[in-house]
């Protein structure tokens, strides 16, 4: 990444511009900033973008497929007598927020109100006011850049849509890789009431469809329930789930000690008199760092062929998928 950082007077800049001078400063601008997951952050992005280029940084932007929402990555160099270029600390952070539809606000959500010792506004903890430190932070690095003092690189993520998915993360790691930048640290500043939180379990979520033969109810024998051979494979789930529970691998620095399987929905069936020809259902798998999703997923798939073997047995071609 090439990156400009020719400021001579790094804090007389600053001072001379119409940026926010500190924390609550730029806490109070981010808020003002409607970014619920439904809408654009391109206002916001564009602030920040526009803020870190008055720095003398170079910005990089990814968008997602409709060009609405986009990633900010930015790099303070490490200073000159460092050969560090592609390694350092990033300072992570989601833009989004969560909607404000129905609540009881006692002041405009997009306004920072302060009462008492507290600041209040959509975002304020998770996560612009980590944001906010962050962007407070700029200067001085880039004014230790410039010294020659900086001895890693720090990187700023902005990423989109995390409360509806993390859908913006994965852009900016992939961009990350092609570029090959390969940070040695990452602090995602997600409120953890100060306390520091060094693992994260993962996610994968599956869905399972099962499709059987319609039949009348009086006729079962003519007919594959779809919703009988689901509740089958729910109860292994649930069985599996009881399993890993008991590994002697478990972590007790989690909450749950353990990876969880959780059937969360399920859909099946046209009517009482009707022998289901579908099913379908989704569970998701909270695994500690550890753990794979192989580890659950080969038995079940294992699972999957027994019955399917059973299904067939009575009605070729069906299947579970």
């Amino acid at each position: 990444m090439t990156v400009s950082t020719h400021i001579d007077d790094i804090d007389q800049v600053v001072l001379d511009s119409n940026y926010p001078k500190d924390s609550i400063d730029w806490l109070t601008r981010l808020i003002g900033f409607d970014t619920v997951s439904r809408h654009s952050n391109l206002v916001l992005i564009e602030d920040v973008k526009a803020y870190c280029e008055h720095l003398g940084l170079t910005v990089d932007l990814t968008f997602n497929e409709a060009k609405n929402k986009a990633n900010l990555f930015v790099t303070v160099p490490a200073g000159k007598n460092s050969d560090d270029v592609n390694h350092g600390l990033v300072l992570s952070g989601h833009t989004d927020v969560v909607p404000v539809d129905g609540q009881d606000w006692a002041s405009d959500p997009f306004t920072a109100t302060i009462r008492g010792d507290k600041l209040y506004g959509r975002g304020a903890c998770d996560m612009k006011g980590f944001i906010a430190c962050a962007l407070t932070l700029l200067p001085r690095a880039v004014q230790l850049s410039n010294a020659g003092q900086l001895r890693r690189p720090l990187h700023l993520a902005l990423s989109f849509d995390e409360e509806v998915g993390c859908l913006g993360a994965p852009l900016i790691l992939a961009d990350l890789k092609s570029r090959g930048i390969t940070p040695d640290y990452c602090i995602v500043g997600e409120p953890t009431n100060m306390t520091m939180v060094v693992a994260h379990k993962g996610i994968a979520v599956y869905r399972c469809r099962v499709h059987g033969k319609s039949a009348h109810s009086s006729l079962t024998a003519q007919g594959v329930n779809a919703i009988s051979y689901a509740s089958r494979l729910i109860g292994y789930v649930d069985t599996l789930a009881e399993e890993i529970s008991h590994r002697d691998d478990n972590d007790p620095l989690f909450d749950v000690p353990y990876s969880t399987l959780s059937v969360g929905t399920i859909q099946g069936g046209t009517a009482t008199n009707i022998v289901p020809n579908l099913c379908e259902f989704t569970f998701d798998y909270r695994n500690l760092p550890h753990m794979t999703q192989e580890d659950i997923v080969a038995p079940i798939q294992a699972k999957v062929a027994e019955l399917n073997a059973q299904m067939q047995a009575r009605a070729p071609k069906l299947v579970l998928s």
